[in-house]
């Protein structure tokens, strides 16, 4: 059970009135998994939602020892759009990505992960035509 996922999935079927949430959908095409996906049927409008929970370290994905942030989500909000605009193509899609806690920098801090969030919506606006 992942709370943030919850509170998120909660929020589009209460707040975005979809009657259709799901939560680690798994898609076979990208193998990969969207946290979660909200459908509102009235008003033909889909959510994509990406979700990092990550309280201590902030927005912080890592590979080799190095934060990863840009490359990560960058990669996941492509196989996202790729899906929404192949199941959903009549659909008004909207991609969100939720993350309670996002660090800018201090002094003593090498990494800005509020410029990294910057930079992968820079990314996805250039490749797709899409802001997160």
């Amino acid at each position: 059970m992942n709370v943030g996922e919850q509170l998120v999935s909660s929020y589009l079927r209460y707040i975005r009135s979809c009657e259709f949430t799901q939560m680690n959908l798994y898609t076979v095409e990208a193998q990969g998994e969207i946290d979660v996906v909200g459908i509102n049927l009235k008003e033909k409008k889909v959510y994509v939602c990406e979700v990092a929970i990550h309280l201590t370290t902030g927005l912080q994905y890592v590979k080799d020892k190095r934060p990863n942030n840009i490359n990560k989500l960058t990669e996941k909000f492509s196989r996202d759009i790729d899906y929404a605009k192949k199941y959903f193509s009549d659909y008004d899609k909207h991609f969100m990505l939720w993350s309670p806690v996002v660090k800018g920098r201090r002094e003593e801090s090498q990494y800005d992960q509020l410029v990294h969030l910057k930079a992968i919506n820079e990314n996805i606006r250039a490749a797709h035509d899409v802001d997160v």
